[in-house]
């Protein structure tokens, strides 16, 4: 079992403690075992290796969607307890991503376990980590689209053309994320070149659209620049995780010659 002590000089107060202990409820496994005035100790009392990496980001894939969801409930529905705990889901995302780096690090002290976790070589492991930081800032950027909705109180209903508009983003946003995610788990190259041609079009018309500013407040104004960016920040995520697929692709002896189609970065 992984031990972790942490140390301060001139001992420990109760902010370094409370801090500690909120990182430690943040690391699966985890758990604080012995406390005194000089040292805190943590235990890791979960085998990584029982997890497989194709497992781990299916479950990143099923709360990110489900964060997609909540968001878009909320705004069909106006129900304030679905945006709230988009919040929650973020902080089990980040669980899941500590989780995967234990795992990838693991892989990378033995070898052996590739079959068993479900890795053949260390570009895949290298794919998988990107694959899962990318992941993680999607999160962040959904978080950041719940809190800028709540900001919004009930001016937001006020709104039919804003409101269809930002549902029409959100399903967007959250189509191309799923496809993106599959694409980069089958290793479809082929599908790549369509979705990355998608994400361009989107970023430079739609999401770049002056059609959401139209409102008269100046504080929604920025809020929907915010939001937008959002928007625009989970498309970044989304093309850099279909461009692993190339990656993938070559190491496992794809021939690139069948890569018919080309797109041009923006």
């Amino acid at each position: 079992c992984e031990r972790i002590e942490v140390r301060a000089a001139g001992g420990l107060n109760g902010e370094i403690v409370k801090e500690v202990s909120e990182i430690a409820s943040r690391l699966p496994g985890f758990e604080i075992i012995e406390r005194t005035n000089k040292s805190i100790v943590l235990q890791n009392f979960v085998d990584p290796s029982r997890f497989s990496v194709r497992g781990l980001t299916r479950r990143l894939q099923t709360m990110i969607s489900t964060m997609f969801g909540n968001i878009s409930d909320f705004l069909f529905s106006r129900s304030y307890e679905d945006i709230k705990s988009v919040r929650d889901l973020r902080e089990k995302i980040h669980q899941l991503h500590e989780l995967m780096i234990r795992l990838l690090i693991t892989y990378l002290e033995h070898r052996g376990l590739g079959r068993r976790i479900g890795l053949r070589n260390s570009t895949e492991a290298y794919c998988m980590l990107m694959f899962s930081d990318h992941m993680l800032r999607i999160a962040e950027h959904l978080c950041s689209i719940g809190d800028d909705l709540l900001r919004f109180r009930k001016r937001i209903w006020r709104n039919e053309e804003m409101l269809n508009l930002l549902k029409e983003f959100v399903g967007t946003a959250s189509m191309i994320f799923e496809d993106s995610v599959n694409v980069f788990i089958n290793t479809d190259p082929q599908r790549t070149m369509k979705i990355l041609n998608q994400i361009f079009n989107i970023v430079d018309h739609r999401f770049s659209s002056r059609e959401l500013l139209n409102v008269r407040d100046s504080k929604d104004t920025h809020l929907i620049e915010r939001i937008l960016c959002s928007l625009r920040g989970i498309m970044l995520e989304c093309e850099r995780i279909v461009e692993k697929v190339f990656d993938r692709f070559v190491e496992d002896g794809g021939p690139v010659c069948m890569l018919k189609e080309t797109y041009t970065s923006a």
